[in-house]
């Protein structure tokens, strides 16, 4: 539906001789349909290689131009109205289109369909593991690995969650914690003061939208930190008490590690 009210938003433009004062187009959703197929049509038109009656001759004015491709625009979305994938016509499946619409042959528009739906499923599961998952997971192994793999293979629970706790930055990370909450709320008092004070319809002085600012990015910090914090003990700490075999599994580790020479 807003291709087709962009369509004529397009002709009624071309009409009134107004895409000559145009310098950028901006599309969304429905529009930017439209104004791709209107874009490749310009740029199709105005190859020394296409030599199409229906195209403008030199002496034409820019008006006429733009109104011609207007029309071959519209002419573009009546033919390939059909929804996802074009229709197949008799003697048609391997016919590639010269307007610059396709680079396939209709028998095709299924498998590529197909594919645009497979890239869209898995686009964002990859985005997030490459992203956050795998940085997150070698940073925890970067700064709590060997602390993790030493409390690990420890019998008592309580002297691994001690040397979890002795070895690791965990103490480091409450402390940072700590200060990250502390600063965050001193810049929550100080925003209070009238000075810094926002007031609705006053103009925002630069030091309290500055403030403003650090009081975001601290208070951000601070629960971006807790959320580590909480993942990263947590998920140890689930792990030393619902694994009972994680001594031997310590012991085929440390031998597929280590050589041991015969004595």
């Amino acid at each position: 539906r807003a291709a087709a009210f962009q369509a004529g938003v397009l002709w009624r433009l071309a009409e009134a001789g107004r895409w000559e004062s145009v310098d950028h187009l901006v599309a969304v959703s429905g529009g930017a349909y439209i104004a791709s197929a209107f874009a490749s049509t310009v740029l199709n038109a105005t190859t020394p290689s296409d030599s199409s009656d229906e195209e403008p001759s030199p002496g034409c004015g820019l008006n006429d131009f733009y109104l011609r491709c207007a029309a071959k625009t519209i002419c573009r979305m009546q033919r390939n109205v059909s929804y996802l994938i074009r229709d197949l016509r008799p003697g048609h499946f391997w016919d590639i289109a010269n307007d610059g619409s396709s680079v396939f042959p209709p028998i095709l528009d299924i498998f590529v369909l197909l594919i645009m739906v497979v890239t869209s499923m898995i686009i964002n599961p990859l985005t997030v593991l490459t992203l956050y998952v795998l940085p997150f997971a070698e940073g925890v192994d970067l700064f709590d690995g060997a602390s993790m793999r030493a409390a690990y293979c420890v019998r008592e629970i309580e002297d691994a969650v001690k040397i979890f706790s002795n070895w690791g930055p965990l103490q480091t990370s409450v402390l940072t914690l700590c200060i990250s909450v502390f600063v965050a709320f001193f810049l929550w008092c100080i925003s209070l003061a009238p000075p810094l004070r926002v007031y609705e319809g006053w103009p925002v002085p630069r030091v309290a939208q500055t403030m403003l600012s650090l009081r975001a990015v601290v208070s951000r910090a601070s629960v971006v930190q807790l959320l580590i914090l909480a993942i990263v003990t947590g998920a140890f700490i689930a792990q030393l008490d619902g694994n009972g075999n994680r001594l031997e599994q310590c012991d085929r580790y440390i031998r597929s590690h280590m050589s041991f020479a015969d004595s």
